[in-house]
């Protein structure tokens, strides 16, 4: 079982460890601390992960961010591609204010969504409509809005739109970018799509006035 375990987390080594000295070092931690490795290994390692997804979430919602870090740091441990170990993670450590670790994890979450996307008849790859993608986009505009990155913040929201048309909360915050990026002709867009699908939106009225004023 040990060299099963050794098997399983060397390639997440070799792949992040230039990347992500830190996220490398809690793994390694990890592994080292593991008492209990065997019977983790004895289960089968997909209904090992969904269980910890699950106990995560938990702890998310609990507030216990500490607990729900090292939930996903075990399951990177188990499978360094885990597209949505690495997101949850990402905001994790976005609700703890740890901006450049949120960064560096939703980006590595992008690079594994998108080498796993399918490539059609041309090479190209094809972007799937997953939500949980839209999410990590909303996510890092989220970090680059904190940060003053109004332009990126802009970038990612638009990517989170391509996935999500209509959803009222992205085009709330590509409104209140744009208006701090004072960019009038980008508010104004995610303004008239904003009011044509959440007419009862309380913050129109305001939104209105201060696109008005750019």
């Amino acid at each position: 079982a040990a060299l099963l375990f050794a098997r399983i987390v060397k390639p997440f080594s070799r792949l992040l460890r230039n990347t992500f000295d830190w996220l490398y070092n809690k793994v390694n931690n990890w592994q080292k601390n593991q008492v209990n490795r065997e019977a983790v290994l004895g289960q089968e390692i997909s209904k090992r992960i969904e269980v910890l997804l699950f106990e995560a979430e938990e702890m998310v919602r609990d507030g216990r961010l500490e607990s729900a870090e090292k939930k996903y740091i075990e399951i990177i441990g188990l499978d360094p591609k885990n597209f949505r170990a690495f997101k949850d993670l990402g905001e994790v450590y976005l609700k703890n204010q740890n901006l450049n670790e949120a960064r560096q994890t939703l980006e590595h979450a992008l690079r594994l969504k998108k080498n796993t996307e399918p490539v059609d008849e041309k090479g190209k790859r094809k972007e799937s409509k997953d939500l949980e993608l839209s999410k990590t986009y909303f996510l890092l505009a989220t970090i680059f809005e904190e940060a003053g990155e109004y332009a990126k913040a802009v970038v990612q929201l638009k990517r989170a739109l391509k996935i999500e048309q209509h959803n009222p909360r992205y085009l709330d915050r590509l409104i209140e970018v744009s208006i701090l990026k004072k960019d009038k002709i980008n508010a104004q867009q995610a303004f008239t799509e904003l009011e044509a699908t959440n007419p009862e939106n309380q913050k129109l009225v305001s939104f209105k006035e201060r696109i008005e004023t750019l």
